[in-house]
């Protein structure tokens, strides 16, 4: 019996792998989640960019989830990632590889520069410093500094493209390398915060000071999972122009940004698969509300409804309030008590979840501060 719980979570993830990677073949219906039948172009569409999302938020996971280090900043190196790898392949010589790796190594300069300055402050000041910072680049793209398209954007040349990329036709191709990466990063991350660096973390968002009396370098710490959290947020900036075959200015808006923070309270921060679950919900809603506030039945409703509920915006932030007050370990904390109360009930261990490991007492190596 212990053996079987032992694989059954990761013979549970391999099974969404394959059914996930056997989406462009299904003409199930969408269920109304998505626009067409699971496996149409335009559904890929939206699967791509979940899955890209998901990348996003699981590497913001582990800034604000697993470390406590709330970023209003983060979605710019996602744009950073995005816009060098479009702009390279638009206006130089540089061909898909060379660019792609560019991007990534130029997003990781920025961001140790960023972070290194912004971690010297205090919490506070790491939020508006990293704010600040998202906001020129803003306002640099806004104004088509370097020829970044302002509020256009930059398209992709298709020629620069591999041929099984380019077109619609190509839709899962798309898809596919989206949840390959999805699958990659969350393996990383899922084995990252059960090491000695996550337990870390860990200690830093429950009592930093603790942690840095125990003889761990906390600035040393934090500065390495913003990078790790900036460089994956870059490499998934860099799908994501694939999938869009565009470079898109609202990446770089604040909106974007918080949309992180919105993620993580729906799917249960400090969870990697917490995050992964915030992100596609967050995404569906975005993609499917639109459709919803435009609907016969809102349109029937008497004014005093209809007017708030045909705004997408106000309907996502309803939600967003309601999980605040009422769901506030989101639906990863949702969906643990209720296998915690079925295994009680079975007379099982009460497992599941990703475990809190207990690091203020664990003797430190002693670090220089």
């Amino acid at each position: 019996m212990n053996t079987l719980r032992r694989f059954w979570t990761p013979l549970v993830l391999v099974a969404v792998v394959v059914l996930m990677a056997c989406m462009p073949y299904l003409a199930v219906p969408g269920l109304g989640i998505l626009p067409d039948t699971v496996g149409s172009i335009a559904s890929m569409q939206i699967l791509g960019t979940a899955c890209v999302i998901a990348v996003l938020a699981i590497s913001y996971d582990l800034l604000m989830g697993y470390t406590g280090l709330v970023s209003f900043g983060h979605g710019m190196f996602f744009a950073l990632g995005s816009y060098t790898f479009v702009m390279l392949l638009a206006f130089t010589s540089a061909g898909f590889g060379v660019a792609a790796l560019s991007a990534a190594g130029i997003t990781i300069v920025v961001a140790a520069v960023v972070n290194a300055v912004a971690l010297r402050a205090s919490l506070i000041a790491f939020s508006m410093v990293t704010l600040a910072a998202a906001q020129l680049m803003a306002i640099a793209i806004g104004q088509n500094y370097l020829r970044s398209g302002g509020a256009d954007g930059v398209t992709i040349p298709y020629e620069k493209l591999p041929h099984g990329l380019v077109g619609i036709v190509n839709t899962k191709h798309v898809y596919w390398l989206a949840l390959g990466l999805l699958v990659l990063v969350y393996t990383f991350a899922r084995w990252l915060t059960r090491t000695r660096i996550g337990h870390v973390w860990r200690a830093i968002r429950e009592n930093e000071l603790r942690a840095g009396v125990m003889g761990y370098t906390t600035y040393k710490y934090k500065l390495a999972v913003t990078l790790i959290a900036s460089t994956i947020a870059g490499v998934a900036g860099i799908v994501y122009a694939i999938l869009l075959g565009a470079a898109d200015p609202g990446e770089t808006s604040l909106s974007f940004s918080i949309g992180l923070v919105i993620m993580l309270i729906l799917g249960g921060r400090g969870r990697v698969w917490g995050a992964l679950l915030g992100a596609v919900v967050y995404t569906l809603l975005q993609q499917r509300l639109p459709a919803v506030s435009s609907s016969s039945g809102v349109a029937a409703l008497p004014k005093a409804l209809r007017i708030p509920l045909a705004q997408p915006q106000l309907l996502l932030g309803v939600v967003f309030i309601l999980f605040v007050l009422f769901l506030p370990g989101g639906l990863a904390g949702v969906i643990e008590k209720g296998t915690h109360a079925v295994r009680r009930r079975g007379g099982g261990a009460p497992g599941g979840g990703e475990p809190e490991p207990a690091v203020a007492g664990t003797p430190a190596p002693a670090e220089s501060r």
